[in-house]
């Protein structure tokens, strides 16, 4: 089975392109087990996102706020907002992600449609909306996303029409549900865990002591452990071993670094604690991974 895993940046932002600079919309089916940790772990995007579940059922958490979504239900979610998902257990699922950045829809400076229909909202309380097929206008939504994935698939994608898709979902967003919210409150994306996250980015390949972490963000050990946890489902230290494994992944299929230098470089402190972890999320050793995948 061909493993995939999303790329980030120091701060957690997927920094996977979508689309071109030219047409920045993607259109794509993720099937989460085919993760190298089997879970769409933590990241962010500048992009709006809409997804659809199409198999299983999938656990989205977005910030601190949990949702278990069946086949043919999906959800929004703004920039900006740290997410992640995965199975839930007993379940193989899948779902297509629409993804477009926001210059697609905006245009001049002091544009009427950027100041009424698009500004006010790209970062406003409304950062993220579950979708109901029992609900019209969100069915309505729901019932673009596969034509829209089949049209990328086509040899000559017929571009205006897929624009004008888009264009679509985001009025009926605006209309039913956007509209509605107050554009003067932001939405309690929480600074502090985007700091905590780019620490452990930038240190993942060190020891990292709680006391000089929480310290970073001028917190107490508990409180920063607590905030952590409530924000991102996880302890502070299962974080930072998947961004060591996920940073060991790359090396082994990129690299010809022997296995003992990739534990090393990654932070895991030795190889046989290395092996371990990564044996227990993948199912196969550094080795036998990069024997399977490596190029």
């Amino acid at each position: 089975m061909q493993t995939y895993h999303i790329k980030i940046d120091r701060t957690g932002r997927e920094i996977d392109p979508h689309g071109t600079t030219a047409f920045p919309v993607a259109v794509y089916t993720t099937q989460i087990r085919k993760n190298l940790l089997g879970f769409i772990d933590w990241h962010w995007h500048q992009e709006l996102q809409f997804c659809r579940v199409t198999c299983g059922e999938v656990e989205f958490q977005v910030e601190s706020r949990t949702f278990y979504l069946r086949e043919g239900e999906g959800i929004f979610i703004a920039p900006g907002l740290l997410h992640r998902a995965r199975n839930v257990p007993g379940t193989d699922s899948s779902y297509i992600c629409l993804n477009y950045h926001p210059r697609l829809m905006q245009h001049a400076d002091e544009s009427l449609i950027d100041r009424k229909y698009i500004d006010p909202y790209l970062n406003s309380a409304a950062g993220f909306c579950v979708l109901s097929p029992k609900i019209s206008w969100q069915q309505e939504i729901l019932q673009q996303i596969i034509p829209l994935r089949n049209a990328f698939e086509t040899e000559q994608p017929d571009y205006f029409s897929i624009y004008l898709q888009i264009l679509h979902i985001w009025h009926l967003l605006c209309c039913h549900y956007l509209a509605a919210l107050p554009t003067d409150k932001q939405m309690p994306q929480n600074d502090t865990v985007h700091r905590i996250v780019a620490y452990i980015s930038r240190h993942y390949a060190e020891p990292i002591r709680l006391d000089e972490l929480a310290s970073s963000v001028d917190l107490a050990e508990s409180t920063c452990c607590r905030l952590f946890k409530k924000n991102m489902g996880c302890t502070i230290f299962e974080y930072i071993n998947n961004v060591r494994l996920l940073q060991s992944e790359r090396l082994l299929l990129e690299t010809e670094l022997s296995v003992t230098e990739i534990a090393m470089q990654c932070g895991f402190g030795s190889a046989s604690y290395y092996n371990r972890n990564f044996k227990a999320k993948t199912g196969l050793s550094p080795r036998a991974y990069r024997q399977k995948f490596a190029e």
